[in-house]
């Protein structure tokens, strides 16, 4: 609740309601008291959290230190639970359906795929054949992230759309390109 320098903030807290208004650099603010919860990792691994939706469940992922890989992870309520489908995976966001979305690799492709996981198993967004990524995902369902355009290539940004593709090229804004 406190800020490091006390000297330019003035609080007022009611401890029982894990409410505070204090007057920071002459700006009122109010604070509430957000609960802390643990979320396991699983072992010898560096673990992360990046996204929360609005039921409280949270994703992420782990770095294990014994497979060099990503694991993609959801945690609700505490427990966690693995990402699975491919080799390696990455979560990079939540919606609140629960539909997660980020990417997977495995050795034999050699490369990464977006994905989505809908009730936890790995769905494959399509691509132009060279992989891609998923970055995030509305409530809708709509999910925007890259595709590779060539092997070893460039990439394209992207959307899709009840799991169809479509490239967001150039867009032309009257005689400009952004």
């Amino acid at each position: 609740f406190f800020s490091s320098r006390r000297r330019h903030t003035r609080s007022l807290c009611d401890w029982s309601s894990d409410v505070c208004s204090s007057d920071l650099y002459g700006l009122q603010t109010v604070s509430v008291a957000q609960t802390v919860t643990y979320l396991p990792s699983p072992p010898n691994s560096w673990t992360y959290a990046v996204d929360v939706n609005n039921n409280g469940v949270a994703i992420g992922y782990s770095y294990s230190m014994s497979t060099f890989r990503p694991q993609g992870l959801s945690w609700t309520n505490g427990e966690m639970s693995l990402l699975e489908g491919y080799d390696g995976t990455f979560a990079s966001a939540i919606n609140d359906e629960g539909v997660v979305v980020g990417f997977g690799f495995s050795d034999e492709l050699g490369y990464e795929v977006p994905v989505q996981w809908v009730d936890g198993v790995a769905e494959e967004l399509p691509t132009l054949g060279f992989g891609g990524s998923a970055h995030d995902i509305n409530n809708l369902g709509e999910v925007v992230g890259v595709v590779r355009n060539s092997e070893g290539g460039g990439v394209e940004p992207a959307v899709w759309r009840n799991g169809e593709l479509t490239l967001l090229a150039t867009l032309e804004i009257g005689r400009a390109h952004v």
